[in-house]
């Protein structure tokens, strides 16, 4: 993309157009960069949160499920 623009720059007859064009060209990239960086930090802190969810995690106490004996075995 920026081996474009140099080109365009390069055969633009006006030399102040071309690098306005390119300055929007670059302000653009700057605003995607941003917004990249907003969504890294946000699944990062979702990765944080799962993490510290799992380190937090623990089974349930298998002497909770106790089963109890519906029917009575008479001999």
């Amino acid at each position: 993309m920026a081996l474009e623009w140099a080109q365009h720059i390069k055969m633009h007859p006006d030399l102040d157009v071309a690098l306005d064009i390119n300055e929007v060209n670059i302000r653009g990239l700057l605003e995607e960069i941003r917004e990249l960086k907003k969504e890294v930090r946000s699944l990062e802190r979702d990765k944080d949160v799962l993490f510290f969810e799992l380190s937090n995690w623990k089974p349930d106490d298998p002497e909770k499920k106790k089963r109890k004996c519906v029917m009575d075995i008479e001999d």
